[in-house]
């Protein structure tokens, strides 16, 4: 007995003195039924859209990292792809899940991308958007990541880009 369902015990006795011995059998056996536990859950559905969406996203990203693996530095960005790697930043930056991943196809794409990144952080910076005291900790001088003064630093840090 067991699984993942739930269980019924029907035990059936018979009052004439012949069927005494299978009567009392039965009873000390649905005892014993009656003491086993089982918690049963509804099994979850799996969305076929979810799972295929899912399943794309993790071929788009095994795709991208082959093709970094591979190489393809000598990739000549034109301006379409330059319009891509703007594109990709801003969804990036713009992405509230903390588990997003940053596809962008090759390694010359994902250094034009890095070089986006980093002139949207200049720029954030200059404009005041992130106080340039709260670099100090990815630079060594100020709390050792994982403190409490980090954490600090990293939730004003979020405040501020909202």
């Amino acid at each position: 007995l067991g699984g993942n369902c739930k269980t019924l015990m029907v035990g059936t006795v018979a009052i004439e003195e012949s069927n005494l011995e299978e009567s009392i059998s039965t009873c000390r056996f649905a005892q014993r039924v009656a003491a086993i536990k089982n918690n049963a859950i509804v099994n979850e559905e799996l969305d076929p859209a979810l799972m295929i969406r899912r399943l794309k996203k993790e071929v788009a990203q095994l795709k991208d990292e082959l093709a970094m693996l591979n190489g393809g530095e000598d990739e000549e960005l034109n301006q379409a792809a330059l319009d891509e790697c703007r594109s990709l930043v801003t969804r990036y930056l713009e992405e509230t899940d903390s588990e997003a991943v940053f596809v962008c196809g090759s390694m010359a794409r994902f250094r034009k991308c890095f070089e986006l990144l980093r002139q949207v952080y200049w720029d954030r910076q200059s404009d005041g958007s992130i106080p340039a005291s709260s670099t100090s900790a990815l630079d060594g001088d100020g709390p050792a990541l994982g403190t409490t003064a980090a954490a600090v630093v990293e939730l004003r840090q979020q405040v501020a880009r909202r």
